[in-house]
């Protein structure tokens, strides 16, 4: 894949993470707590990928 696109799947998964994130930040705001852990942790799981890519590294 090149740079270009890698940069661009980065980017998609990184924004993806941000909306999780936003998503877990309303949650916890009405004390739903399960499920505002959920989407934290699917947001650091997507920011992780989002690095994964930029730096090329193998899962």
């Amino acid at each position: 894949m090149s740079q270009e696109k890698l940069q661009r799947e980065a980017q998609r998964w990184y924004q993806q993470g941000l909306d999780d994130f936003e998503a877990a930040q309303a949650l916890l705001a009405v004390q739903k707590f399960a499920q505002a852990c959920f989407w934290a942790q699917q947001s650091a799981e997507k920011g992780l990928k989002a690095l994964w890519i930029v730096f090329d590294f193998e899962p």
